[in-house]
């Protein structure tokens, strides 16, 4: 937990694999506690093992409930129903023990006394780690950004409302939006989710759920060894903060960002490092209506452990850093944080 007085920061974490493991895994801390907690990005097929972590950051105990679900069924068990947290600490629930085999396993968190905070984490025994902070709510319009990966991208979806859902996928690409193949009127029954795959690289998704239904979704991605990324469901903002997804400084990163919008809009960028801004490394970047565009690599090439200020001029958009390590088997993605209005310089 990040305690912080007087002003507003953004924080966020990386997390590099030990031992027998391998890969990197990095994702913006929660910019609050909450009573519930959404949590899509589980799989627990062969060679995979999903975990649910949850953080009691006060000096009250905490009581909760996980009820997780998959394609074919929803399990509430008793050791997870009413579950006690105490103050200031940890839990955490191996998923793999209550479904096993399923490639989609979504958990909801229900909180019946105090607040925490969640998160999912991915673990490969072929090598790789993930994680993604929980989505405190459902909505009828997410984007999952894009970065350049190793493969068609995963895309569990989760119909957190009690009601049906029927959807659709839009590709943001660099050249303009377009309908994902097949996937322009999917439907979800009311609590039930699936796993969509969309080949897009670098693209950003945009889901839309019909009129009243809302979503809860996520997106893997594949780094070139093995390695993946994760990174939840965004609504667009007028401004963020990246804190690096970058596990070491002769990581290589990249950053996208995506513009769901009708309109053109302009993104000011600039590096903050541990001594200050970098005057070096600014930039304007022209967005297009419906599409995705990747930071020129000549924005900040040496110092992958750098912050990076994202503020539009006249719209909003969502952002993503990948970071590719050095020695080729750490991949990592991670979300923006968004800025709240009163704090966008």
């Amino acid at each position: 937990m990040v305690e912080y007085f007087g002003g507003w920061i953004a924080a966020s974490w990386v997390a590099v694999a030990d031992g027998a493991d391998s890969g990197v895994a990095a994702e913006p801390c929660a910019p609050a506690a909450g009573r519930s907690w959404f949590l899509p990005d589980g799989t627990t097929v062969k060679n995979q093992d999903a975990y649910v972590v949850v953080m009691n950051p006060f000096d009250a105990e905490a009581v909760f409930s996980l009820t997780v679900v998959t394609e074919a069924r929803t399990v509430r068990s008793k050791d997870w129903s009413n579950f006690l947290l105490a103050p200031r600490r940890t839990a955490v629930f191996h998923l793999n023990d209550k479904v096993l085999g399923d490639t989609t396993v979504a958990t909801r968190l229900d909180v019946s006394i105090g607040r925490v905070a969640a998160s999912s984490m991915g673990i490969s025994k072929k090598g790789g780690i993930r994680s993604a902070i929980g989505t405190p709510a459902s909505a009828p319009r997410l984007v999952l950004a894009g970065v350049a990966d190793a493969g068609p991208s995963e895309i569990p979806v989760l119909a957190a409302g009690g009601r049906a859902v029927t959807y659709r996928v839009t590709v943001l690409s660099e050249a303009g939006s377009h309908p994902a193949g097949g996937l322009t009127e999917e439907r979800l029954a009311p609590g039930a989710d699936q796993t969509e795959r969309v080949n897009a690289p670098a693209a950003a998704l945009l889901l839309q759920a019909s009129e009243g239904g809302r979503l809860v979704p996520a997106r893997r991605s594949f780094g070139l060894k093995g390695d993946r990324g994760s990174t939840p469901g965004l609504a667009p903002r007028s401004a963020w903060m990246l804190s690096t997804a970058a596990a070491a400084d002769d990581d290589e990163v990249r950053i996208y960002l995506a513009n769901p919008g009708r309109r053109p809009i302009q993104i000011r960028l600039s590096a903050l490092s541990d001594s200050g801004p970098r005057a070096a490394a600014r930039a304007l970047v022209n967005l297009p209506p419906g599409t995705t565009v990747a930071v020129p690599t000549a924005f900040d090439p040496d110092h992958a452990l750098d912050s990076v200020l994202a503020v539009a001029q006249n719209g909003t958009f969502v952002p993503v850093e990948a970071s590719y390590a050095a020695a080729g088997s750490g991949y990592a993605v991670a979300a923006g944080v968004p800025i709240p209005s009163r704090w966008v310089p």
